[in-house]
């Protein structure tokens, strides 16, 4: 099974690698996109030009008419500046066409009939001013400029009509891209919620199953595993904090050392599974007779302790221990198999100034109940320590 760790770095890995690979698609993407914005304009662009070019051809035509109809001098002016602009817009058309080829040859084919008009508007009007209009609309009649001005329009025309394809067609393939850049994005950007959502699962799973293993590992190195109550390595922590706060609060800290009598008797007669079921009963009825504050720890076979923090006198204490005493006479596992308890009973710092010498005199005091018959409740100012 992987590791926590390991499961991280392959979501980072896969995360890091789909934002290189969107970072990629949308950086080529935007070159695309320019691209095909720019490739508008200059269609655009050439259409333009081309209107423009033809503009100015049909601003010299027109200035040439309005000439050759009324003799008007005022009329020149207008053909004068179209005539000046022909030349310099056909070359920019013509270099703007150059973006598409269809364009391009159909700008190159507007030079010829554009030439002859030129040529031949500048022949009417000299044959206006010196033989006046009969003699200029024969020049024009007899080079056929209408049909080279047809020309020019229609050419113009198709330009246009094909510019608009083109950049109709560019905007709906640049639209189809962004689509698909959309979409792109969007599955991208769900696949690294996706897996950053798996990697905060794992993280999430992986450090709740090692607290739960924390958990299991700190009560099992801090409680008896038959009974469930807290073991000597507790009951010594626990212990050395209260005494230094009774020391603080001038307060007594009350040790009670507890030792089962006739246990040997049931493990040596009915089994060590029958021993283990009485113990794991005592537990429970000293559980039900200490109080929520004190500690009731399993120090050794059949050998229990309760800690009280606060203790106020030794009556007090002494009627817990007859209580403890009292809870294995009742009926149950234990009077069936005879089990009795002496209990011994030491004070902090009246007995002991230290956790070590506190443990000492509770045994001590222990074992003068035993001497005495058993079955009963000692203190260790009294006890018997020779």
């Amino acid at each position: 099974m992987r590791t926590l760790e390991s499961r991280l770095l392959l979501a980072f890995l896969a995360g890091a690698a789909a934002l290189l690979a969107t970072v990629a698609f949308a950086v080529v993407q935007g070159f695309a996109y320019v691209d095909a914005d720019r490739r508008i304009d200059d269609l655009r662009n050439a259409d333009l030009a081309v209107s423009r070019f033809y503009l100015a051809v049909r601003s010299a035509e027109s200035g040439q008419r309005g000439y050759l109809l009324t003799g008007d001098d005022r009329y020149l002016t207008p053909y004068r500046l179209a005539i000046a602009d022909t030349e310099r817009l056909y070359a920019n058309a013509l270099d703007a066409a150059a973006i598409d080829p269809d364009v391009g040859d159909a700008v190159q084919a507007m030079e010829a009939p554009m030439r002859h008009l030129v040529r031949d508007f500048a022949r009417a009007i000299d044959a206006r001013r010196t033989s006046g209009l009969d003699a200029a609309v024969d020049v024009m009649t007899r080079n056929d400029d209408a049909t080279a001005m047809r020309t020019i329009r229609e050419t113009s025309d198709a330009v246009h009509a094909t510019m608009a394809t083109r950049v109709a067609a560019d905007i709906a393939a640049t639209e189809r891209k962004f689509s698909r850049a959309v979409v792109w994005l969007a599955v991208v950007i769900a696949l690294v919620v996706a897996l950053l959502a798996a990697g905060y699962v794992a993280m999430v799973a992986e450090l709740r199953a090692r607290r739960r293993i924390a958990r299991i590992v700190e009560r099992e190195a801090n409680h008896d595993a038959l009974t469930g109550l807290p073991n000597r390595r507790f009951l010594n922590e626990w212990l050395a904090y209260a005494l230094a706060q009774a020391q603080r609060d001038q307060t007594l800290v009350a040790l009670l050392a507890i030792d089962l009598d006739g246990f040997k008797r049931v493990n040596d007669t009915r089994g060590h599974d029958a021993g283990d079921a009485v113990l794991v009963d005592v537990a429970e009825r000293f559980r039900a007779v200490k109080r929520d504050a004190d500690v009731l720890a399993r120090v050794g076979g059949d050998e229990f302790v309760i800690a009280v923090a606060g203790a106020s006198d030794g009556r007090e204490i002494a009627a817990l221990g007859e209580r403890l005493i009292a809870a294995l006479g009742a009926a149950g596992e234990r009077k069936a198999a005879g089990v009795g308890a002496s209990v011994g009973i030491a004070f902090f710092p009246d007995d002991a100034d230290d956790l070590a010498g506190l443990m000492a005199a509770a045994d001590a005091a222990m074992y003068t109940a035993k001497r005495a018959g058993r079955n009963r409740v000692a203190f260790h100012a009294l006890a018997d320590t020779a």
